[in-house]
């Protein structure tokens, strides 16, 4: 029998325990490393041989600091290293900016927490995601296929700027440019055509208007 290694980043720990829960009544799967901040993400995924990854994109980035953390730079190395892995996203967060941005960096599934049903069916479907299937919840689907509340949103890459100015506020353009692997003029190009399209003129306002819309955290 080949054993499914399941990691799981999640900062609540009543979860991460009915994670266990649903889990542990079959022999398939081996609960390898879980962690509760972002930035013991890669170390974690580094660290253990990992099948598939249960993944709350929005969990504070360290002890020290409750921003939210950008994982989509951080998920983008780590399938630059590790291409076999697997992620299952299971958050509480259902904007369509969101799930497409989820989509748009590689992960095989997104499950709302609400989504009791699918909760409840947590064996089967990390079974399809280790053995390369898909899986979106009806409510996330059907938030994926609203099409009318998709519109006019950021690009993937413009929130995952965003993101990390959020995340990291006192950290430079060099800095914040090179977690995404670009250049600061990149970076900066990504910042003023999200100004625009959020009609700001700083970073502070364009940060706080995309938090009021619910495109990030």
């Amino acid at each position: 029998m080949q054993i499914i290694n399941v990691a799981i980043l999640e900062n609540i720990q009543s979860i991460v325990d009915g994670y266990h829960y649903r889990l542990a009544h079959d022999k398939t799967f081996a609960i390898v490393a879980a962690a509760q901040y972002g930035e013991q993400l890669e170390a974690l995924l580094t660290d253990h041989a990992v099948d598939v990854l249960l993944l709350e994109p929005y969990v504070p980035a360290s002890p020290d600091n409750y921003n939210p953390f950008p994982v989509w730079s951080t998920l983008e190395r780590v399938f630059e290293k590790q291409p076999a892995l697997h992620v299952l996203v299971i958050t509480k967060a259902g904007d369509p900016a969101l799930i497409k941005q989820a989509v748009s960096n590689g992960v095989c599934g997104y499950i709302l927490k609400e989504d009791a049903w699918t909760i409840r069916s947590l064996v089967e479907v990390v079974k399809t995601i280790a053995q390369g299937g898909v899986h979106f919840s009806r409510r996330a689907y059907e938030i994926l296929l609203d099409r009318g509340r998709a519109e006019q949103t950021l690009s993937p890459r413009q929130l995952e700027a965003l993101s990390l100015c959020a995340a990291y506020p006192d950290q430079t353009t060099h800095q914040l440019a090179a977690q995404m692997n670009i250049a600061p003029s990149t970076f900066r190009s990504l910042l003023s055509a999200a100004y625009k399209q959020l009609d700001t003129h700083t970073l502070r306002a364009a940060v706080e208007e995309a938090r009021h819309r619910g495109w990030i955290i």
